[in-house]
């Protein structure tokens, strides 16, 4: 029977985690699921600042990050950076974690960061999120996955970022940053044809966003 005094949305701990957060950071959708239909609150942040569906974006949970959109979380919350500080270590929060937020402020960024190609497939899917997002130095989630070398991830998000086109601070496009061929090469095919369906009438890929650079995020 079902226990009418658990209360699904309290918070545990010193980082203020819900059960969802939890549950999302082994990417259980079946427990999940059951959260979702107890009334859980899909957009609840713990003390950082961060949403479950970040959690399961980062723990590469792709079902889990499908079910949590169609269920009515939001994609695009941004982790404060005024919340993103953290002491190290307090509540279990390790210094790399801190520098992952920092520099993947969203779930998208963080799946291409982390090179998680199913979870940003199920995200750039989801009419919802925002693929133009990017992190404090302006770099998109294309940029990310071509500076650390993700290829699977990269090939999905050139579908809607401009390889050659969408620009950082720093004056950058993602085929600047990728250090691998493998990935240039991919990623220019790309543009090129995108570059010979935008002068036949086709539409190129979309997303120009402002500011940053991802030279080499310091994140694993």
């Amino acid at each position: 029977s079902k226990n009418t005094d658990l209360d699904v949305n309290f918070a545990y701990g010193p980082m203020h985690e819900s059960l969802l957060h939890l549950v999302a950071a082994k990417g259980n959708d079946e427990i999940a699921g059951l959260l979702v239909d107890g009334g859980c609150n899909l957009n609840s942040v713990n003390r950082q600042g961060v949403t479950a569906l970040y959690v399961a974006a980062a723990a590469n949970a792709p079902a889990l990050v499908e079910l949590l959109m169609k269920s009515g979380a939001n994609p695009n919350t941004i982790i404060p950076t005024a919340l993103n500080t953290v002491t190290p270590g307090g509540g279990g929060v390790s210094k790399d974690w801190i520098e992952t937020c920092r520099v993947a402020p969203v779930p998208l960024l963080v799946a291409a960061l982390r090179g998680h190609a199913d979870v940003v497939e199920a995200m750039v899917a989801n009419a919802e999120v925002d693929t133009t997002k990017t992190n404090e130095s302006g770099d998109s989630a294309l940029h990310l996955a071509c500076a650390k070398g993700h290829l699977g991830a990269a090939r999905v998000l050139a579908t809607r970022i401009s390889p050659s086109a969408a620009l950082n601070a720093a004056g950058q496009t993602p085929l600047d940053v990728a250090k691998d061929e493998e990935i240039r090469a991919a990623l220019a095919n790309v543009a090129t044809s995108s570059a010979n369906g935008a002068a036949s009438g086709g539409g190129a890929a979309a997303g120009t966003p402002k500011g940053g650079h991802a030279e080499d995020p310091a994140v694993v």
